[in-house]
């Protein structure tokens, strides 16, 4: 193969690349998330208890839609038994915010559309004119 083949091959390979390492660092990140939503459902305290489910929940859905559930067990063991105590309390802070920030958008969706249904009911209890 010629230089420029080469370098031709290697460009068009590239995106495809980093889109396969983009997803793998998502799948990853998501895992953490995980992880950490696992282990605080454990948790004695009721509030932490919730949270962390909202996690499980939260972050599980967004591995398998991308992942066989084989592949997510093995990830999810390869993870978990490189994280430290210290990584493991950065990645809660981490994915707190990310689902605080969800739970937020979730509430003024709520809040848009109950004052889109009180709008509503105003506009059919007023005679027109």
């Amino acid at each position: 193969m010629n230089k420029s083949a080469t370098i031709i091959g290697v460009m068009l390979l590239s995106p495809a690349f980093s889109v396969s390492h983009a997803q793998d660092a998502e799948a990853v990140a998501n895992i953490r998330c995980l992880i950490v939503g696992a282990q605080l459902s454990k948790s004695p305290d009721a509030t932490r208890r919730s949270v962390g489910m909202m996690e499980v929940m939260y972050y599980l859905g967004r591995l398998e839609k991308h992942l066989q559930m084989s592949d997510l067990e093995a990830l999810i063991e390869r993870e978990s038994s490189k994280m430290t105590a210290t990584e493991l309390a950065a990645e809660a802070v981490r994915c707190g915010t990310i689902l605080a920030e969800k739970g937020q958008l979730l509430q003024r969706i709520g809040n848009s559309l109950v004052l889109r249904d009180q709008e509503q009911g105003d506009k059919k209890s007023k005679p027109s004119q």
